[in-house]
């Protein structure tokens, strides 16, 4: 195992599996597919459907906001159950590339 650190450019971090020093490297899913994408002569993705790393969007609640609290939930649950988020993930990976 080789410790890589994180720069911001995948490129240059997963250098190691380029050059075949490395077998692998772990990343979040987008960064995964925008990796293999632009570079698909040598990277590729082991298993697509089961992401190692998909990390959703964080929002704050103050402590005592309840309607901001159900606002979130409602909301949250609808843009999910509609496939608007999926349809933005989807777009959002289609101008990566």
């Amino acid at each position: 195992m080789i410790p890589l650190t994180e720069t911001g450019q995948e490129v240059i971090a997963a250098e190691p599996v380029r050059t075949k020093r490395a077998k692998a490297y772990v990343l979040p899913d987008s960064d995964a597919l925008a990796l293999v994408k632009r570079n698909s002569d040598w990277a590729h993705i082991v298993d697509i459907d089961h992401p190692f790393d998909r990390r959703p969007n964080t929002w704050l609640i103050r402590h005592g906001d309840i309607p901001w609290n159900n606002f979130l939930d409602i909301w949250s649950s609808y843009v999910v159950a509609s496939g608007e988020v999926q349809r933005f993930y989807d777009r959002y990976l289609a101008a990566l590339g």
